[in-house]
């Protein structure tokens, strides 16, 4: 509720009341987790699910939560990855991400300045996990208490830094049950490194026929780190990194303009974005954000020139109210009701984004998708987004496994469409349809549809 309150008119000084009742219920509900999670695992009821994910695009998932963060204090955030990574390894995403979470918060937290480096890569018998910090660095007599719950590194800590000091005595935890220990090196004033390795079997790496392969690209305006990671990226999409002749520059924040040629701008969110781009991404970089507008950049234009969302639902009224979101955003939208027809209409015309629902007559969601991914040629491949009323886990995974980009749920909420039309175009976008106060049309279970947002 108080986030709803926080999008109606307020004045300043209720807004900063406002905001700050919001941020002070965050903290609490993070410490409450850390509780219970703590509580769980002492007690042994914590059970780890075996499911295929991208360990990947799961640290990309990360890594947006502390940008804001890096960006405030003046840090590189990046992820570097090792090109043999598998595309694919099956664990539990859900304690992957949480053990990733803790290691990236506590070095953003204790790094004033300088960098936070995540490096995801295969080694034998599993995946390892580093994270790199020139933080404040540990001294060598506290190392051994690192991993006790409740402890702080010093009395001052608690004041100065926050946090409940259980953050990794859970992650240790929760390593110990996949056969595996969280390893650090430390020196007081000198950063750390914490590593784990995760015992998890991964599919091959497939290997890269996309338009992208041999193409090359130019990094500017980026920290060393920064620019390491991105390079990794690049050369996992199949690209070369040339900095003295390339087809496209990526272009960081610390660059005074645009250089000559086609270029694609790199902005922490909330900074502004520039002219004379051909697209801008947010940085930490996501690598399906960075595939997309190089595919986009890259792929023959079609021939009318349009930007249609291809929506894929069978319900009338539904059909209606995603049609009115993208309107207000910008863009528009083409209807099919089915998964065949889903196919039909993206073998005669190009699509960049499609908004897929899963329960359909004569094709659903999941065979549409499926079907998608493996007969269209690489350079027609859209960005596809399930929209479904399941809160299944197994729905979610079955489509994330056929192909698709990402999931939401319905009724479709602002702040998932807008994050997910972000994540798809590399930016921002209008977000006037959030001060709209017309009634919405109701969904098919008779549940309000919130009007979306604009990936």
């Amino acid at each position: 509720m108080t986030e709803i309150l926080a999008q109606t008119e307020l004045s300043g000084e209720q807004r900063e009341m406002v905001e700050a009742v919001i941020k002070s219920s965050q903290l609490l509900r993070a410490v409450v987790d850390d509780i219970l999670d703590f509580s769980k695992l002492e007690a042994r009821s914590v059970a780890l699910e075996q499911l295929l994910f991208s360990p990947e695009d799961a640290l990309d998932d990360v890594l947006e939560l502390f940008a804001l963060t890096a960006r405030d204090k003046g840090l590189e955030l990046s992820l570097l990855v090792g090109r043999d990574l598998p595309q694919t390894v099956q664990g539990d995403p859900l304690r992957f991400r949480q053990i990733a979470s803790n290691l990236i918060s506590n070095a953003v937290k204790f790094t004033r300045k300088g960098a936070v480096e995540v490096r995801l890569a295969p080694v034998p018998g599993g995946l390892s996990l580093q994270v790199r910090d020139t933080g404040v660095g540990i001294p060598a007599e506290l190392l051994g208490s690192l991993f006790q719950p409740f402890q702080q590194l010093e009395s001052s800590t608690t004041r100065r830094y926050g946090g409940t000091g259980l953050g990794l005595a859970i992650s240790q935890h929760l390593a110990t049950l996949m056969g595996s220990r969280i390893e650090v090196e430390s020196q007081s004033g000198q950063g750390s490194t914490f590593a784990v390795v995760f015992p998890w079997p991964g599919t091959a790496p497939e290997p890269v026929t996309s338009p992208l392969l041999n193409r090359t690209a130019g990094i500017l305006g980026l920290g060393p780190v920064s620019q390491l990671g991105i390079a990794s990226r690049l050369e996992r999409l199949g690209l070369r990194v040339d900095q003295e002749n390339p087809e496209v520059w990526l272009v960081g924040p610390d660059a005074t303009h645009p250089p000559a040629g086609r270029s694609l701008q790199l902005r922490w969110p909330g900074l502004k974005e520039q002219q004379g781009f051909a697209a801008s991404l947010w940085l930490p970089l996501r690598r399906s954000t960075l595939e997309q507008a190089l595919l986009t950049l890259f792929a023959p234009a079609s021939p009318d020139g349009a930007q249609k969302v291809l929506i894929v639902e069978d319900t009338l009224i539904n059909q209606k109210v995603l049609l009115r979101m993208l309107s207000r955003l910008g863009y528009s939208g083409h209807v099919v009701e089915n998964g065949a027809q889903a196919l039909s209409s993206l073998r005669e015309q190009s699509f960049p984004m499609v908004l897929m629902d899963i329960h359909m007559p004569i094709m659903d969601g999941v065979e549409a998708t499926r079907r998608i991914r493996q007969e269209l040629p690489v350079e027609r491949q859209p960005f596809i987004c399930a929209v479904s009323a399941s809160s299944h886990q197994e729905q979610r995974d079955e489509m994330l496994q056929a192909g698709a980009n990402a999931f939401i749920g319905k009724p479709v909420a602002l702040s998932e469409l807008r994050s997910v039309i972000e994540t798809w175009a590399g930016g921002s976008v209008s977000r006037s349809a959030e001060s709209s106060d017309s009634p919405l049309p109701e969904s098919r279970d008779g549940d309000p549809i919130p009007a979306p947002g604009g990936p």
